[in-house]
């Protein structure tokens, strides 16, 4: 099922529903605890930057309800927003002038749609990238994931192995996942599966070749780092490594037992 058939599976009114409940539980004051929802960007990243290689990243809340997007329709607000992240994108260029940003929300960077979600060209409209990111969310999970914590982060300068078409033209880089608890490596496993690498269609008829470049072993450094990560957050984790032209860098955290491959130690 593509993208857009997906978007359109979904219920807007049952969405809207379900926010309406929310707001009557809770009054009309509520909003989500982002502060307190560990796997949210917003709570890991400012803990470990500085402290391990990381992509030059801004925050910016959105302050405003992005769901109408699903439907086609723009909150109020929302070009205010759009301005806000490209102002961040304009002062992350500043320092390392690539051509392209990767944008994503507090949760997800919907990688998996990558030339519509996460990559931001210098010259694109951030408006349809989030509207495709908002999409990208709501389809996640019984009630989508929250999308009021973005973030515009620099795109890391890597060397390609392939692309996988049906994901958006994503580019298919070594990348580890590291589980720790604490300051204890429990285990890593390669971030790409070989099957999930097949379904995303590669556009090299000998990508099975390259596998052991993608899946590689990372240096102890890598692992040192995924270390340095658990600690500074403590429990355990999932600790996502790219290996790039200029080493290896963290680019995402998320709570263990929330993450793919992760098996209770």
């Amino acid at each position: 099922m593509s993208f857009s058939e997906q978007v359109a599976k979904i219920d807007v009114d049952a969405l809207q529903a379900f926010n309406a409940k929310v707001l009557e539980e809770f009054g009309a004051g509520y909003t989500p605890p982002v502060g307190e929802d560990r796997t949210c960007l917003s709570w890991w990243y400012p803990k470990i930057e500085g402290l391990v290689p990381t992509p030059r990243t801004e925050i910016v809340r959105a302050g405003i309800s992005l769901t109408d997007l699903i439907d086609g329709k723009e909150p109020k607000g929302f070009d205010e927003f759009c301005g806000r992240l490209a102002e961040a994108g304009s002062r992350i260029q500043a320092h390392n002038p690539t051509g392209y940003l990767f944008l994503r929300t507090g949760h997800t960077s919907g990688k998996h749609n990558w030339d519509y979600c996460c990559r931001v060209g210098l010259g694109d409209s951030y408006q349809s990238h989030v509207a495709s990111l908002v999409e990208f969310s709501a389809m996640a999970g019984f009630f989508g994931l929250p999308t009021e914590v973005w973030a515009v982060r620099e795109m890391l300068p890597v060397n390609l192995a392939f692309r996988c078409q049906d994901y958006g033209n994503m580019p298919v880089v070594p990348e580890r996942r590291y589980f720790i608890d604490g300051g204890k490596l429990l285990y890593s496993i390669p971030y790409w599966p070989e099957d999930a690498l097949r379904q995303g269609s590669p556009d090299d008829t000998n990508w099975r070749d390259k596998l052991p470049v993608v899946q590689q072993e990372f240096s102890e450094s890598a692992a040192d780092m995924a270390r340095k990560c658990g600690e500074a957050c403590g429990g355990k984790w999932s600790v996502d490594v790219l290996l790039t032209r200029d080493g290896y860098y963290v680019t995402d955290m998320a709570e263990a037992e929330k993450s793919w491959g992760w098996v209770e130690q």
